[in-house]
């Protein structure tokens, strides 16, 4: 029970050290770049991709026994019982399983509503597009050409309008991209609306709306890491910052282009995986005051640039799922036998009681072994009481002798237990070592066996 609870701890907690730490190392870095809004989006992005795939790597890594932290010590104990009748060796379920299968349900159905609440969001918004009316007229056409001029869009997209939006936005889920812009009435067909048609071509040439997904995906997975939203938002920030820079790239005056977003600051928030120009009022004043500042610059992120970010994340991230103890060392298998045949066991030596349950024997001697070498050996116990016996953790004195894996186990009047085990000798000839095995018993003294075992002499060169 020890180690499964230990085992449980540790996972709970690598989970949380590794999302902490992706998370706020991807916030600290965009911030450190914020003059960059494109490169800063990526190492963000980057960021967000490691906090969700270090735990996965970590658990296959784990499943392979890899790890950078030594092997966890062993616990010495009794693993859970199986009775050859079925009848005996009822065994309780340990503690560290029931709260990772707790944890693993809540976390799971969180995330279940959280998925759901996007599709249904994803399914009103195609709802939305599907009653929208077609805007195809000289005043939109012109200013849509050119914008997909300037943005080397292929294939331009289809321009809807509907008065379910209060800011022009952008649908990229279909075979072509869908612009949707509000029923009342639009900025007129100058450079203002030709803005803000490269600022929603340039949400598709970045491809923001499958990073937005991912965003969505995180923050519904990761529902109980606050840095998950603050990531989410900063991510949508950092998008609509560098497609401002892609309309300034494009020619557009920045006062022309800061007074067509004044008038479309919108009274809702848009529906969730559409890209929109204005996407809420809070930190409006400052992007139009960066538009207004900030001096025309690329708007490109650089290949090489996104080339070091993903190797950069790519060797973090397997040092991180590396950063964990590595598959503890194999033990001999441990039997145990549980039997309502008589007591005695068939094994010679001095009984060893504490008053409800007997070791046989109560000394155990492993005899002499080569300096190093592990020897194996077993003990019977046995309850001698009226009344049924619960062992509840068996502990080694030291490391170099191993039991297993424990889980609380209960003896009817009558039944025996055979509990193997094995000892690792002195590195030094000719000594002798003691150490003990120590049973705990619910409402009852431990029960103590010392085990004893010798190494060879050391051997003297013949004489001459």
């Amino acid at each position: 029970m020890e180690l499964e609870s230990l085992l449980a701890t540790e996972s709970i907690l690598t989970l949380l050290w590794q999302t902490t730490f992706w998370l706020l190392a991807g916030l600290v870095a965009a911030t450190l770049m914020r003059r960059h809004p494109a490169r800063s989006h990526a190492v963000l992005v980057a960021a967000l991709l490691a906090a969700l795939l270090t735990p996965i790597a970590t658990f296959l890594f784990q499943r392979a026994g890899w790890g950078l932290l030594p092997a966890p010590a062993s616990l010495s104990g009794i693993p859970e019982p199986v009775s050859p009748t079925g009848a005996a060796g009822r065994a309780a379920r340990p503690a560290g399983g029931g709260m990772m299968l707790m944890l693993a349900g809540g976390w799971l159905l969180g995330s279940g509503l959280l998925l759901a609440r996007l599709a249904v969001a994803a399914a009103r918004a195609r709802a939305m597009i599907g009653n929208a009316t077609p805007w195809s007229d000289d005043a939109i056409a012109a200013p849509t050409r050119a914008a997909c001029a300037a943005l080397r869009v292929g294939v331009p997209p289809v321009v809807l309008r509907t008065p379910d939006v209060r800011s022009p936005m952008i649908w990229c889920w279909g075979r072509r991209p869908t612009i949707l812009f509000p029923a009342a009435p639009s900025p007129a067909a100058d450079d203002r609306l030709f803005g803000i048609l490269c600022h929603e071509l340039a949400h598709l040439q970045r491809r923001d709306h499958v990073t937005a997904l991912v965003a969505e995906i995180a923050s519904c997975v990761l529902f109980w890491h606050p840095l998950a939203w603050v990531t989410r938002r900063r991510l949508r920030q950092l998008s609509e910052q560098a497609c401002d820079a892609w309309v300034l790239a494009a020619g557009v005056p920045a006062h022309r282009y800061a007074d067509a977003l004044i008038g479309l600051i919108p009274t809702s928030p848009p529906p969730r995986l559409a890209l929109a120009a204005v996407s809420g009022r809070r930190g409006v004043v400052a992007r139009i005051d960066r538009i207004l500042r900030t001096p025309v610059t690329t708007p490109r992120g650089g290949r090489m640039f996104a080339l070091a970010a993903v190797t950069v994340t790519g060797l973090g991230m397997t040092i991180t799922a590396l950063a964990q103890r590595r598959a503890p060392v194999p033990v001999p298998p441990l039997v145990l036998e549980l039997s309502p045949q008589p007591p005695v066991p068939a094994t010679p030596g001095v009984a060893s009681s504490s008053g409800a349950l007997t070791a046989v024997p109560g000394e155990l001697d492993l005899g002499v072994s080569a300096p190093g070498g592990t020897v194996y050996g077993a003990i019977w116990l046995v309850n001698e009481a009226a009344a049924p016996v619960r062992i509840l953790s068996a502990r080694a004195s030291c490391g170099c002798t191993t039991v297993g894996a424990f889980a609380p186990t209960d003896l009817e009047p009558g039944e025996r237990m055979r509990v193997d085990l094995s000892m690792e000798a002195p590195k030094d000839a000719g000594v002798k070592s003691t150490k003990k095995i120590t049973f705990t018993i619910e409402d009852h003294e431990p029960l103590q066996v010392p085990i004893f075992i010798a190494t060879e002499p050391a051997s003297t060169p013949a004489s001459t």
